[in-house]
């Protein structure tokens, strides 16, 4: 992982709940489409994009409020993985890779620390879990995992329903 990267996102992760980091640069246009689709839920919640060196698309403050997810994107972040970002993202972030450009998802990735149910203990390491969710239903674990009000497992395996459940 690159210190550009880290600096890139360290700034500006804890600004927004929830964080994008687009990893793969292929294909504008399909990038495009994969936002619209995030998009497409009936809601105020909207998508807030920054570049390179945190530097916000978005002319109005308040967007940035009532985002539900912060793009963040630049040539430092190409190729990343979410185990790459996991050190410098918040609890729960998604990745547009490569195969999100391709089938319209999103790699979903939650951090948590790990439950003992046999000692009643929690770990003291975090747990990366990661697993595809499509793209026009990406705001039900967004808001749903950052405050534990539902677990991964309601999400990832995707069940084809909405909201996950």
């Amino acid at each position: 992982m690159s210190t550009t990267a880290a600096r890139h996102t360290e700034e500006d992760i804890h600004e927004v709940e929830v964080a994008c980091f687009r990893t793969d640069y292929s294909d504008d246009a399909k990038w495009e489409r994969l936002l619209e689709l995030a998009q497409t839920v009936k809601s105020d919640f909207r998508v807030c994009r920054k570049g390179s060196g945190g530097r916000s698309s978005q002319s109005d403050e308040e967007d940035h409020n009532w985002s539900f997810m912060c793009v963040m994107e630049g040539p430092e972040l190409e190729n990343m993985t979410a185990q790459d970002l996991e050190p410098i993202s918040s609890g729960t972030f998604v990745v547009a890779d490569r195969q999100s450009m391709q089938d319209d998802t999103f790699l979903l990735a939650h951090t948590y620390y790990e439950y003992d149910e046999e000692t009643g203990d929690m770990s003291t390491e975090y747990v990366l879990k990661t697993g595809r969710y499509p793209a026009f239903d990406i705001i039900a674990p967004l808001i749903n995992l950052p405050i534990a009000n539902m677990d991964f497992e309601d999400f990832i395996p995707y069940s084809g329903s909405p909201c996950g459940i």
